[in-house]
């Protein structure tokens, strides 16, 4: 589920979370996925692997307005970004 609107860290600055169905239940995976910056729109897209540890979150605009995409892999319930920027 994203929201690209999202204000937590900055106007527009969106966020990502990512849920799982266990139980009859969904529950969120670890902790919310943030942009960083204003109008970054983190969140536009959003791709997770068939086992669901790994996803790949888009920010359309970002800072320079080049946009880029962050990949995250999760263990324990713990999103960790894969390279960086």
């Amino acid at each position: 589920m994203a929201a690209v609107n999202n204000d937590g860290t900055a106007n527009l600055a969106g966020h990502a979370r990512i849920f799982e169905y266990s139980g009859g239940s969904w529950s969120q995976v670890g902790a919310d996925l943030d942009g960083e910056a204003e109008d970054d729109r983190f969140g536009r897209d959003v791709s997770i692997s068939d086992d669901g540890t790994r996803v790949a979150v888009s920010s359309v605009q970002n800072t320079s307005l080049s946009g880029h995409v962050r990949i995250y892999d999760e263990s324990g319930g713990t999103w960790t970004q894969v390279g960086s920027d």
